[in-house]
């Protein structure tokens, strides 16, 4: 009879909620999970916020963890850069240089680029001011990733077809062969304050085009830098550490930076030093006259050199597969910015997200596995195929780790981070310009880019434990990918809601149906008994009758006992 009330009962494929109880279940769960539920590794990795397995290997199923990590107050929504990858080993990622070298922020003044301040070093000695034009003269890796797209927005921008000058212009006056471009109208300044909440970490999360880094509880000789630009201190840091950053990006969804990209090449800065053997001259952020020493250029060649050497590195046994599609997918573009945005495009549309991917069989690439054989999974199988597809077809590219914003801020511009926002993206190298961020992962392209289109999530991720509380902030994050998908709309509490008075009219159905059914059966039986009886001889009738009667007692307690009789 269970059996039959339950497969008659109407069916839902979540469990029936009691939202007074579950709220303040939430509540006690949020208050520990605040107060003594903390994060803790010596650095960032993607694998530490629940993403993925222990190992190192990519990929892998997620266990989600709403542990708070930071707090961030910010008026626009960044990446905050936790980690950066070279070396891909085709299951995994590494760097090819470990150790972190002393981070001189006396160096990381680059105000005296942008705002006009008499040099980026502190030191007076190696400072030099003509008028109003600067000196460079620090060479300080952070101090080249801003100098580098303020110099590329004037190198190539048709409104400036020349910016070199030499001395002489300087001297004479001729400041205005620098061009009529402000670099402001192309960067967007932006500050940052991170505090830490339940973390304990040495990593210090950052963003590209850092200007500006202060904090009141480290001492400046505790603070390192690695290769990838990402910076960490010598001990670990604990809830209510603090610090702001500002910065000075470009604005990568305009469309005059786009045509910037698109003009970028390889070999930039060499065709300059073939032309030119003087300084440079050209206009800062606030429309200053900047002068750049020949030697700087030299650098920033050196540097896009070894960037193009260290950011195209592949396994020697990577299917070759990989680039055919990598090839096929870009045909039809001519520069690297359009071939970028064709592998972005291609694997937000043609992937489905999901948190439960299949683990990648042994001695299988991971990033073919995901291509052309699983064809889902979440932001990691995205950024490293992404980062995969462009190094095949020469432009180089790096996987980086980090955190998102949430959706929402929690007041104003304060956003409380969790390790629910934990992501992987892509940065690609146009030279002139650095460091571009690419976001490939389906859920995320419309918030990231402020559009209306997006990819999907896979169809079996309906079935995840997590689904529904994650998919509330992806829909946060956009809708659009939701269109054929359960309506989060009509869903209270992340479930769907259910008609209380049409299951109980159902179980009222169902339990009338079931007695008049036994009823009629316990009729049948007795009826069917009687006539077996009445057909019986008089002997064999009494001896059934009896039988009958003697288990009825025996199934009230009352059984014969041994040596006992009928009579």
């Amino acid at each position: 009879m269970i059996f039959i009330v339950s497969f008659a009962l109407p069916k839902n494929s979540e469990p029936i909620e009691w939202e007074w109880l579950d709220r303040n279940i939430n509540k006690v769960y949020d208050y520990f999970n605040d107060k003594f539920r903390y994060a803790s590794y010596d650095y960032f990795s993607f694998n530490s916020t629940g993403f993925g397995q222990d190992d190192g290997k990519l990929g892998g199923k997620v266990k989600l963890d709403k542990t708070p990590v930071l707090r961030v107050e910010s008026s626009r929504k960044i990446y905050l850069k936790g980690a950066g990858r070279d070396v891909y080993t085709g299951y995994s990622w590494s760097n090819s240089n470990t150790n972190p070298v002393f981070f001189n922020l006396n160096s990381l003044n680059l105000n005296s680029i942008l705002l006009n301040y008499p040099s980026i070093s502190t030191g007076e000695e190696n400072s030099k001011k003509s008028g109003d034009n600067i000196e460079i003269v620090s060479d300080d890796v952070l101090a080249y990733d801003i100098l580098e797209p303020i110099l590329g927005i004037n190198l190539l921008s048709e409104e400036n077809p020349d910016i070199i000058a030499t001395d002489d212009h300087i001297d004479s006056g001729k400041n205005n062969n620098a061009g009529s471009t402000d670099a402001n109208d192309f960067l967007e300044e932006n500050k940052v304050t991170i505090t830490y909440l339940n973390l304990k970490t040495k990593t210090l999360f950052t963003l590209p085009g850092l200007l500006e880094f202060s904090f009141s509880t480290l001492a400046p000789e505790e603070i390192y830098i690695d290769q990838e630009g990402m910076i960490s201190t010598g001990k670990k840091l604990e809830k209510g550490f603090q610090y702001t950053i500002n910065t000075y990006n470009l604005k990568y969804n305009e469309d005059k930076v786009i045509e910037l990209l698109r003009r970028s090449y390889k070999g930039l800065y060499n065709d300059l030093l073939k032309e030119h053997e003087s300084e440079f001259i050209f206009k800062g952020l606030k429309g200053e006259i900047i002068s750049i020493d020949i030697e700087h250029i030299r650098k920033l060649s050196q540097e896009a050199d070894d960037i193009y050497s260290k950011y195209l590195q592949l396994p020697d046994d990577l299917p070759e597969r990989i680039t055919d599609l990598a090839i096929a997918i870009t045909s039809r573009e001519d520069s690297n910015y359009d071939k970028v945005k064709s592998i972005e495009t291609h694997l937000s549309w043609k992937f489905p997200y999901t948190l439960k991917p299949r683990p990648t069989p042994k001695d299988n690439d991971f990033v073919d596995f995901f291509l052309f054989d699983l064809k889902e999974g979440y932001c990691t199988y995205y950024a490293t195929a992404m980062t995969v597809l462009l190094r095949s077809i020469g432009i180089p590219a790096r996987y980086v780790e980090g955190y998102m914003l949430p959706p929402e801020p929690i007041k104003d511009n304060t956003y409380e981070v969790t390790n629910e926002n934990a992501h992987a993206w892509v940065e690609v190298y146009f030279e002139g310009l650095g460091w571009i961020p690419f976001e490939p992962t389906s859920p995320f392209m419309s918030s990231f880019y402020r559009t209306q289109r997006s990819g999907t999530i896979s169809s079996e991720f309906v079935d995840d434990p997590y689904y529904m509380e994650y998919m509330q902030m992806l829909e946060m994050y956009d809708s659009s990918f939701l269109e054929g998908m359960p309506s989060i709309g009509n869903m209270e509490n992340g479930r769907e809601v259910i008609n209380y008075e049409m299951l109980l009219l159902w179980t009222l159905i169902v339990v009338l149906f079931l007695i008049i059914v036994t009823s009629i059966i316990n009729l049948c039986i007795n009826k069917y008994n009687y006539i077996k009886l009445k057909n019986m001889p008089p002997k064999k009738s009494v001896l059934e009758t009896t039988n009958y009667y003697f288990k009825l007692l025996s199934i009230q307690s009352y059984p014969m006992l041994s040596g006992e009789t009928p009579l």
